[in-house]
Parts: structure tokens; sequence; C-alpha cells
């Protein structure tokens, strides 16, 4: 009689499918993590972008300022 590591009285396709719905689950995380990462990226590139606009246009309004300055 031959001994076993894992010994089961669930039929193969019970087991198979549990390993397969395992597999989808850590795959399906992998996915997110990566989605999550290209976001932020994404997002950090529209931010640098605004936030160069910003400062253009405080940088404009600095220059207005110190125009009306030396007028006065």
């Amino acid at each position: 009689m031959e001994e076993y590591a894992f010994k089961t009285d669930a039929p193969f396709h019970t087991n198979a499918l549990s390993s397969m719905c395992y597999l989808f689950i850590v795959i399906a995380f992998y996915a997110l993590v990566v989605y999550l990462i290209f976001r932020v990226i994404r997002f950090m590139k529209e931010k640098t972008a605004l936030d160069q606009q910003k400062n253009e246009k405080l940088d404009q309004l600095i220059q207005l300022l110190k125009e009306r300055e030396q007028q006065s």
C-alpha cells in the first residue's frame, strides 16, 4: 500500500478548481498592483504638468505686480 504526503477524499476536480481559484486570485492581485502603479505614475505626470502651469501663472502675476509697483 502506497503512502501519499497529502491524503484527501475530495475528487481531483475539486483540488484543481481550488488551485485555479487561488491562481486567479494571485493573478488578479498582481494585475491590480500593476494597474495602481501605472495610475499613480500617470497622476504624478499630470500633477507635475499642472504644477508647472500654476508656477508659470504665478510668475506672470509676480511680474505684473512688480511692473505696477514700479509705475507707482
